[in-house]
């Protein structure tokens, strides 16, 4: 699986032979998940170990009882501008387009295309009103989004320009 949020909680453990590991509380638009990082895996990716930072994640789902767990096998830090030109002209949406809402429709919420969607909307307390629609569940979820220019782009190059609405 893969999963995308922000870490909430780490707490870091010992193991019997002396080797580090982590449980980690994810957070994201639809509920919490807990991340465990075995030994070989928190070596390679401790300097990730941050409260408070966004990150992918993929590995195996651990279903027990009514609560799941993954088991990280990569983590990789996510930035509002991850695998963008970092020399590209930013264009500001208009003053005018700032009392629009943006509506995204994506097909699932399962798969990369909603890592790729919040990776391109970034984390923001601020600016426009932002809705995902999921069409396998009905599901909604809001956020809000600094509304860029290339950042539409990329919504729209992800989802397709029918996807991607400014009302």
């Amino acid at each position: 699986v893969t999963v995308f949020g922000q870490i909430k909680a780490v707490n870091k453990k010992i193991t019997k032979n002396g080797s580090k590991m982590a449980f980690l509380k994810l957070e994201d638009m639809g509920g919490e998940a807990e991340l465990i990082l075995f030994p070989k895996v928190y070596e390679k990716y401790a300097d990730l170990v941050i409260q408070d930072l966004i990150v992918a994640v993929e590995g195996k789902l651990s279903v027990k009882e009514e609560s799941f767990s993954v088991i990280v096998d990569e983590m990789k830090k996510v930035t509002p501008r991850d695998g963008k030109n970092p020399e590209k002209t930013v264009k500001k949406v208009s003053a005018k387009e700032k009392n629009h809402r943006i509506y995204l429709r994506l097909p699932s919420k399962e798969g990369t295309i909603l890592n790729k969607v919040m990776s391109a909307i970034g984390d923001s307390n601020e600016g426009m009103d932002t809705f995902l629609y999921f069409a396998d569940s009905g599901i909604r979820r809001g956020t809000n989004c600094s509304v860029r220019e290339d950042m539409l782009e990329e919504l729209r190059r992800l989802l397709g320009e029918k996807s991607v609405v400014l009302k």
